[in-house]
């Protein structure tokens, strides 16, 4: 219900000519306690615009005790403009600054803006005589004296009440509390109903808070209203927590009441109550803060704070080959500080290569994120092949019940890592090197002449025994390469990365100038992966980029080469696993460097 119905300002067309605009402010500005000012809200040629008194944002403390208008027209240049003045008779009983905060009036399709208005009330204001306002009833006087009748009743009627589960409570920690707002069941056998509770953080310097969100618990029978928040301390010490309720009661409408109003608030409070606001203050609270133990914290402490379980933790997928990732899943369940909880190590990731973890929240505390499962998705790389497990999840948190800490290691998960390329086993190279090589002696033989002399002088017989002896040397060199492939994998090895590097730069170098720059990045570092490991014994597609730097260094590359193998892995692991942009700019110049850096390696 509201106070008073909407105060419809109705102006001439023609005033459309003119700009529309809202004034607001105090008059005055300063006043004692106990005294009155006016809220005076000017709408000037705003044809269709409304006010309704109930949509002020009137802060706790301040009371609408009356209300007025006026309208004036005026001719400017041939043209009618209008002004309409509303002001609100506003009672204060308390010292302090109260400010309107700016908000918003309605017209038609849009609205004007009404600007922020503070009024100061002070002991040392300036005395006013007392005077009646002009369209003001003279019942503002008594509305004093009833609204600060209120106050002193309601201080012993209305309780504010902060409720912690402990009184240990440690720093970072989240603990869940109840803010508790109780009222003497008299006032509702006085005709008062509760119509708004807005609870309010007063004084959180060490603090931090979530807006309370969630609908509050109302007991009739105890005549309670309960808010249930968490608040996390942010330092340890000794400080204060203050909370504050701005209540709004309605109380049926007496007869003394209506013979103290003005006809106008008469016919505008007909069908309503009277609205009542009462700020409802809290003592504040001192809590010790504790620092969180030194003694058996782990060294990778994640910072979460409560009772939590690692719920669960899968591998995907759980067969792969050297240089392939996989994403590692784990889900942590609980109640505590989820929002200062950081990825959990991952243990014995020796023989992996890991990046930087995705995090995800599933909130089941209405957004207060005190209840939940958090996940966290890992992209990890095996560099050797036979490995027989993923890296195990190390988790750890910090018991405030127990006061101590807590550490899981996740169960084993078993994974199947095959290497990328497959040699002929030494049996198989040891039998094809067993085999007979061709009796090349033989080729000449039963070549038979009667006219030796003539053969030997005869130039086209050395011409073919020429031929013969290169294709015999040719066939020698190809049969030897290939034993030597067979029988010998490192050599086999180097052949076949250098062509396969090769084969990658010119991908790279083609698409140099596309702009699909992970198509570039991808080759880029193919290339520079098989060029080297063709002379070592790690495999192509596991070679990190720690890997490559070291063994740039043990070839001997320069600064140039260096930098371009660094550039090379960063753009294609931020393209690949991070989900970022590598950039085109500079990719023609990389290209470049690339090159002689393959050629470098492979020389």
């Amino acid at each position: 219900m509201k106070i008073l119905t909407a105060i419809s300002v109705l102006a001439i067309s023609c005033a459309a000519a003119f700009a529309q605009t809202v004034e607001t402010g105090f008059y005055p500005a300063e006043i004692r306690p106990g005294g009155y000012a006016t809220y005076r809200v000017t709408l000037k040629n705003a044809d269709g615009a409304s006010v309704n008194p109930a949509d002020i944002p009137v802060p706790a403390d301040l009371e609408i005790a009356g209300t007025s208008r006026s309208q004036n027209y005026s001719f400017i240049n041939g043209k009618m403009s209008s002004s309409v003045t509303l002001d609100f008779a506003m009672v204060a009983g308390n010292e302090g600054e109260y400010t309107v905060p700016a908000w918003k009036i309605p017209l038609g399709s849009k609205s004007l803006d009404a600007a922020a208005a503070t009024l100061k009330v002070s002991a040392s204001a300036p005395a006013s005589a007392p005077q009646r306002m002009v369209g003001f009833p003279s019942f503002a006087a008594p509305a004093r004296r009833q609204s600060h009748a209120y106050d002193d009743s309601f201080k012993n009627s209305i309780t504010l009440e902060l409720k912690l589960p402990r009184e240990k409570i440690y720093v970072g920690e989240t603990i869940k509390c109840e803010l508790v707002l109780s009222f003497d069941k008299s006032l509702f056998e006085n005709g008062y109903r509760l119509e708004q509770v807005v609870p309010q953080i007063k004084n959180m310097d060490a603090f931090e808070c979530p807006k309370f969100t969630e609908e509050p618990v109302i007991d009739r029978e105890k005549a309670l209203v309960i808010y249930r928040t968490v608040i996390t301390p942010l330092k340890a010490g000794e400080y204060d927590l203050e909370f504050s309720a701005a209540v709004v009661l309605n109380r049926e409408i007496s007869l003394d009441d209506i013979m103290g109003m003005s006809m106008m608030d008469r016919l505008l409070s007909m069908g309503s109550g009277r609205r009542i606001r009462f700020n409802a203050p809290m003592k504040p609270m001192k809590l010790k803060i504790l620092p969180l133990p030194a003694e058996g914290k782990p060294k990778n402490f994640t910072g979460a704070i409560g009772k939590f379980e690692l719920a669960e933790v899968s591998v995907s997928p759980d067969a792969l080959s050297v240089g392939e990732p996989c994403t590692i899943v784990a889900k942590i369940a609980g109640t505590g500080n989820f929002n200062r909880m950081n990825a959990p190590a991952l243990d014995g990731a020796r023989d992996w290569k890991t990046y930087k973890p995705k995090s995800s929240f599933a909130d089941e505390s209405g957004n207060q994120g005190y209840i939940g499962i958090k996940t966290f998705e890992y992209t990890a790389v095996p560099k050797a092949a036979d490995l027989s497990q993923a890296p195990r999840v190390a988790f750890n948190y910090f018991d405030p019940e127990t006061g101590k800490y807590v550490e899981e290691l996740s169960e084993p998960v078993a994974v199947s890592v095959a290497p990328t390329i497959r040699s002929k086993t030494v049996r198989e190279a040891q039998e094809e090197a067993a085999k007979p090589a061709p009796a090349f002696s033989k080729i000449s033989e039963g070549v038979r002449t009667e006219n030796s002399a003539n053969l030997f002088s005869s130039k086209w017989f050395w011409v073919s025994q020429a031929a013969i002896l290169a294709a015999a040397a040719a066939f020698v060199a190809h049969r030897l390469r290939a034993r030597r492939l067979e029988t010998d994998p490192a050599y086999a090895k180097k052949t076949e990365y250098s062509a396969k590097a090769r084969a990658a730069l010119r991908e790279a170098l083609a698409s140099a100038d596309s702009p699909d720059a992970k198509k570039f990045f991808t080759a880029a570092r193919e290339a520079l992966r098989y060029a080297l490991a063709a002379s070592s014994p790690e495999e192509a597609r596991s070679l990190s980029l720690k890997d490559a730097l070291a063994r740039s260094e043990e070839i001997g590359l320069g600064d140039a080469q260096t930098a371009a193998i660094k550039a090379v892995f960063d753009g294609a692991d931020a393209l690949e696993f991070g989900g970022g942009d590598a950039g085109a700019s500079g990719r023609g110049e990389l290209a470049k460097n690339l090159a002689e850096t393959v050629r470098q390696i492979l020389k």
